[in-house]
Formats: structure tokens, C-alpha cells, sequence
């Protein structure tokens, strides 16, 4: 049985938050049997399967529309401005998001009924899993840490940081929330694979 204490950073502080003591306890306070493992489950896509489907939806309509997935050239060039060796930096791709938008410009509903088939189709062919090998796309404790110390920068020093990892982290779709300011768990995923390339070339 869980012990009811549930700890977590924001803002750059360490918080612990009490809460259910186990799944039936959890499902009893929501007022519906099953609600601990949606919520699970809803955790899990949001941390790791839709990152997932977003790079597999781009490479789909890349094939099936022939349009290729273009560069983010103000982040590239805010980069390799910011950086000792600018050769060294590589194009940060377009946003999946803008990529999408560009080439459903135009489209009829018939075409956009489509896509939306398309971007089914490929989470069809996505399972959500659990499993550590999958979990470690997650965040951990440090690394939303990270995140919420750089949450608190100023607009400018917060974007460089992301350029600077972004210029690194190829075709990774950073999520904002409403006030298009980077969403906590999406930065920190991002530091994560930025870190994980760095040891990888040392």
C-alpha cells in the first residue's frame, strides 16, 4: 500500500502532497471504479506516447503528402548565434504542429477528413506503455526540477536555453500551454534527451 505522501518540485521548490493510500482509495474519492488507472493511463500518453505518435504522425504525412518537414530558421539562427561553434549546431527542425498546419493549408474537408484518418491511423499503431524501457521518456524528479528553475528565467535567457537544447534534440515538439509559455513536463523532457545526447558524445 502506497504511504499517501506523493512528492514532486515547482518553482523550484521540493513539495510533498498527501493523498490516497491505495487504487481503491484513489477511485473512491474520483466516484468511479477505474478512475486511478485512466488517470495512470492519461499520465502515460501525455508523458510519452504522444511525443511518440507526434514524430511517427510527421514521418506519415511526410510519405503520404510527399512534403517534407521543414527548418526552424529563427531557432537555428538564435542557436548558432548563441553558440562557440555555430558549424557544430545543427537546423532545428520545424515544429510538428507548424509542419501540420502547412500542409493542410488549402485543403478541401474531404483532404482534412483524411488526415484525420491518417493521424488515427498511426496512433493505431501505438500501444500505451507503462514498462520502464518506455517510462524513462518521462521526466524524473530532477529533471522537472530543472525545468521549473528554468521556468523562473526571464523570456530571453528561458528561450536561449531551449534554442541551445533544441539545436541538439532533433525533431522534438516542445508543448506550451495557454500563455504559450513551454509546459513544465515538456521542458523537462527535452533537458532530459538534451542531457542524454551530451553524455552520449562524451
Amino acid at each position: 500500500m502506497a504511504s499517501g505522501t506523493y512528492e514532486t518540485n515547482s518553482l523550484g521548490y521540493k513539495l510533498s502532497f498527501k493523498g490516497p493510500t491505495s487504487v481503491e482509495d484513489y477511485d473512491q474519492k474520483a466516484g468511479r471504479v477505474g478512475a486511478c488507472l485512466e488517470d495512470a493511463c492519461d499520465n502515460t500518453i501525455y508523458r510519452g506516447t504522444l511525443p511518440e505518435w507526434q514524430d511517427e504522425f510527421a514521418k506519415a504525412v511526410e510519405t503520404k503528402y510527399g512534403q517534407t518537414r521543414g527548418v526552424d530558421q529563427a531557432a537555428t539562427e538564435r542557436a548558432k548565434s548563441r553558440a562557440k561553434d555555430p558549424a557544430k549546431i545543427n537546423d532545428v527542425p520545424e515544429k510538428v504542429k507548424a509542419f501540420v498546419q502547412r500542409v493542410t493549408a488549402g485543403m478541401s474537408e474531404v483532404q482534412k477528413a483524411e488526415m484525420t484518418a491518417l493521424a488515427q491511423q498511426v496512433a493505431n499503431s501505438i500501444t500505451v506503455d507503462p514498462s520502464p524501457s518506455k517510462r524513462v521518456r518521462g521526466p524524473d524528479k530532477a529533471l522537472l526540477a530543472k525545468a521549473d528553475s528554468l521556468l523562473t528565467l526571464p523570456a530571453d535567457q528561458l528561450q536561449a536555453k531551449i534554442d541551445k537544447y533544441l539545436s541538439k534534440v532533433e525533431g522534438f515538439e516542445l508543448e506550451t500551454d495557454d500563455a504559450d509559455k513551454p509546459e513544465r513536463n515538456s521542458l523537462a523532457r527535452l533537458i532530459g534527451q538534451y542531457l542524454d545526447i551530451l553524455l552520449a558524445e562524451t
